[in-house]
Order: C-alpha cells, then structure tokens, then sequence
C-alpha cells in the first residue's frame, strides 16, 4: 500500500505531527511520501492521510478548499483526516463540519504554540481566551497508535467516520 501524507500547517505543529505519522507508518513496513497539500498528486496513492490544522475552532482555509476541490479523488481512496488545535475539543459545529467527510477516519490531536511564531493578533486572541502563548500539547503517543492502526486497516475500513479527541 502506498500512503501519501498530505498537511497544511501555519505554524508547523500540524506538520511536525504528519511527519511523525509518516515516521510510525514507515517502521510498520508502510511506503509513505509526505508533501504539502499545495504539491498533492493523489494518483500516485492507495491511501492519504491529511493533516489540517485548526484555529478558534475553523480548519484552515485552504484544508476545506482542498477537501472540496478534490474530493471525487478522495472518494476512490482509502482517507484518513486528523485536525489538530490548541482547543481541548472541538466544538460541535466542527465537529458537524467534519462529518460531512463520512467517507473518512476523522482523528482529532491537540496541537502546539510557539509565541515566537505568532502575530500580534493571534497572541491577542490567546489572551482573550486564557490559553497560554507556549504549549505543547501533542500526545506522541496517541499519535503513534493512531498511526499504528492506519497500518493495520483493511481495505475499506477507513469508513467509520469517527471523530475522537
């Protein structure tokens, strides 16, 4: 099976978490390309996995422009979606947004903040809502075992449209 890993990151956590992905499907024996959803050339894959990040509570932009424009492709491929953010949880009209994508594992990982990286509005919305300006909170973990299961699915199984955090 070959496994194309697709992420759009703003500031790189939801990067840094597709690369680690890629790493855990590779020592499962996986051949996996990682790209930026900008270069996807879907063809060349049996499965995708793609990364999106999330910002008070909306996937990034370009994320739904992609899902939307690509998703006949999609549709004929096994798809593994994880969102990531700084929020304990999503909310529920994400959530409702998320399941649009049926067809697809929908995985939810907390994310990181590196106030080096931030804009003076996005530190401004961080203190509004109490959230610290440097926090990691990426399970490594949950992350590998999620991974782990991708590797492990049959064919046809990526259907369950499931949304965990």
């Amino acid at each position: 099976m070959s496994t194309l890993i697709l992420s759009a990151s703003k500031h790189g956590s939801t990067t840094d978490i597709a690369a680690r992905i890629a790493e855990t499907l590779s020592t499962q024996g996986v051949q996996v390309t990682v790209g930026a959803l900008d270069d996807a050339n879907l063809a060349s894959a049996d499965c995708v996995v793609i990364g999106l990040p999330v910002y008070t509570q909306k996937l990034l932009a370009s994320g739904v422009d992609f899902l939307a424009e690509h998703q006949d492709e999609l549709d004929s491929r096994e798809v593994f979606i994880f969102v990531s953010g700084g929020s304990p949880h999503l909310d529920a009209k994400l959530r409702a947004q998320l399941q649009q994508y049926t067809a697809h594992q929908v995985q939810y990982f907390r994310g990181a903040v590196d106030s080096s990286k931030l804009n003076l509005a996005e530190k401004a919305v961080l203190k509004v809502v109490k959230s610290p300006l440097d926090a990691d909170w990426r399970d490594w973990d949950a992350i590998d075992q999620w991974a782990v299961s991708i590797a492990a699915s049959e064919p046809g199984e990526a259907g369950t449209g499931n949304i965990d955090s």
